[in-house]
């Protein structure tokens, strides 16, 4: 546990709450350690050692408050938009392919047979589908609903 350095450590305010927030979070091998830089784990421990008021805590909120930011979220939405794994991309691309060279053949057999605009302008749907699809598995973006 930590060593109060201070005569006054005993009539500050919070000091069994901190006590606790060192046990629980802060303490090498607590229950509910946080991944810190042992840097700043000594750092917020000394300051904590001085005092119970919250500025104690500032340089440990901003490292935890980057590495949030610039790390563990991007880090979470890279993973949780790439979703699709190997069978699921290549279904993807074959679909994709798939509905390419169909709105092709429409437009080609709608053209052939001198249809009207509206029935030539169906095939502009599939072409779109399928290169949105095609797009989509590109960037590994699959739908598990539509897939599954």
């Amino acid at each position: 546990m930590l060593k109060l350095t201070t005569p006054l450590a005993n009539v500050q305010p919070f000091r069994d709450e901190i006590a606790r927030i060192i046990a629980l979070y802060l303490a090498e091998g607590s229950p509910r350690q946080l991944n810190i830089t042992d840097r700043d784990r000594k750092e917020v421990l000394l300051a904590l050692a001085h005092t119970t008021h919250y500025s104690a805590f500032h340089n440990l909120k901003n490292s935890i408050e980057w590495n949030l930011k610039y790390q563990s979220h991007p880090n979470f939405i890279r993973w949780a938009i790439c979703n699709g794994n190997r069978p699921r991309i290549v279904f993807a691309r074959g679909l994709g392919v798939s509905l390419i060279l169909m709105g092709v053949v429409v437009a080609f057999l709608t053209t052939l047979s001198h249809a009207s605009r509206g029935w030539r302008a169906l095939s502009a749907i599939l072409f779109v589908i399928g290169v949105a699809t095609l797009i989509a598995a590109w960037k590994g973006m699959v739908s598990r609903s539509s897939l599954s």
